[in-house]
């Protein structure tokens, strides 16, 4: 599932005039168990958005998982899901839910599911590698 939490959030300054450290609230891009891992318990005023591809839609095609017992513990995948169709993104949803996005999902953590196409994702991917890229020439203090 998508390993990527982006974080669109920028620190406030206080009434007087003092940098505040807390990020001001802001949105969660992400899928699997980012949205479970970053809840809401540190921020209820964060908005949390899950992205899925277009032709590998599992979440909201509303089927669940077929589920199993592995070494003692209930959850992992009994087979893959019927709605994974082949995407062009590695690592990004692979051919079943993992438990703890099933989990989340059932907690209603989500605010949105934004369904993704393979070229946009592709183009999306390539231009935050180039803004880092650039991002972390600037924080650079040596050649």
């Amino acid at each position: 599932a998508l390993g990527l939490v982006l974080g669109i959030m920028s620190h406030t300054t206080s009434s007087r005039g003092k940098r505040d450290s807390s990020p001001s609230p802001g949105a969660i891009l992400g899928a699997s168990g980012c949205a479970r891992a970053t809840g809401r318990e540190a921020r209820p005023d964060t908005k949390i958005i899950l992205s899925e591809p277009k032709n590998a839609a599992l979440i909201t095609s509303g089927q669940k998982q077929e589920r199993k017992t592995v070494l003692g513990k209930f959850g992992a995948p009994a087979k893959g899901h019927p709605a994974w169709t082949p995407h062009p993104i590695q690592g990004w949803t692979p051919n079943f839910i993992p438990k703890i996005t099933e989990d989340g999902m059932d907690m209603n953590l989500a605010d949105e599911i934004i369904l993704v196409d393979g070229n946009t994702a592709m183009q999306t991917s390539t231009d935050l590698a180039r803004f880092a890229r650039k991002r972390h020439r600037a924080l650079q203090f040596w050649p």
